[in-house]
């Protein structure tokens, strides 16, 4: 998961800044990093935990719904490799809100938010609302 690395990625440049900031003497500036450190522990946590307990997201086939050439909507299906339920992960790459249709295996029909915000049911059979 890119977000997973992209977030260890952070906490490790915090850490090294933490070092640099423990040598300069600014306790309000170390604070607010060691704070940050500390959200980001939380993220890669929850994010490894929705990884590890899914069986399509560590090993199930992935076929890519929608990917904007600039900033924007990457979706992803991955398949569960005992059940074939599917698992739609859905990034926003820009900085602004999305609004669209993602398509989706016809037969899947409901759908559970692992992390963030979800659309319970599919829009029209084999698309959902994001």
């Amino acid at each position: 998961m890119d977000r997973l690395q992209a977030l260890k990625n952070m906490r490790q440049q915090k850490m090294n800044r933490i070092e640099a900031l423990e040598a300069s003497e600014q306790p309000d500036m170390l604070a607010h990093v060691n704070t940050h450190v500390i959200w980001l522990d939380h993220e890669i946590a929850k994010l490894a935990r929705v990884r590890t307990s899914h069986p399509a997201l560590t090993r199930g086939l992935q076929a890519i719904r929608f990917a904007d050439e600039k900033s924007g909507l990457f979706a992803v299906s991955r398949f569960d490799p005992g059940d074939g339920h599917e698992i739609v992960l859905l990034f926003n790459t820009g900085a602004s809100s999305i609004d669209a249709n993602v398509e989706v295996a016809v037969g899947s029909t409901r759908f559970t938010a692992l992390a963030g915000q979800c659309t319970p049911t599919a829009q029209a059979p084999g698309s959902i609302r994001v």
